[in-house]
């Protein structure tokens, strides 16, 4: 509010000047609620057998209608089996801020192993930090059934 010679909260203050005055204005400062949402989907091969090197490709984007579309940075995405993915593409202005709208691309990949046989699921999360270096992380939703590992034949 004002004080001195003025008083009140009215925004604006409207002053008649006749003389010396004193005003003070105090304000406070409104948080701003960040709240980004990532919106993650990941895709791979539908079946491999051991051995092979399944390359998934992982696209993340600042979804603006989920959230508010504030920049989240830091962004890092990884798969529970194959690790860590590697930045492919889709920073747009290289300020490594995925901004609202933007999609980000990374691939990962993984070799086949002996114990993998059978149904294979690959849950990939992406994660980062909003403006005020809160962190938020989501995970793309994981596909209806793994891809399906299988052993290679031999004939005799």
């Amino acid at each position: 509010g004002w004080s001195g010679d003025a008083s009140g909260t009215t925004n604006p203050l409207t002053l008649t000047v006749t003389g010396d005055l004193s005003v003070t204005a105090t304000f406070s400062q409104n948080p701003v609620d960040h709240t980004p949402a990532l919106a993650v989907t990941a895709d791979g091969a539908a079946a491999a057998t051991v051995g092979d090197t399944i390359v998934y490709t992982v696209t993340v984007t600042n979804d603006p209608v989920t959230g508010d579309g504030s920049p989240i940075g830091g962004l890092s995405v990884s798969g529970d089996v194959s690790g860590a993915a590697t930045y492919l593409s889709g920073d747009a202005d290289g300020d490594g801020w995925l901004e609202a709208g933007e999609t980000w691309v990374y691939r990962a990949t993984y070799t086949a192993q002996s114990g993998d046989v059978g149904q294979l699921v690959n849950t990939f999360t992406a994660s980062g930090q909003d403006a005020h270096t809160t962190q938020i992380s989501a995970p793309a939703p994981p596909p209806p059934t793994g891809f399906f590992l299988f052993l290679p034949m031999v004939m005799r």
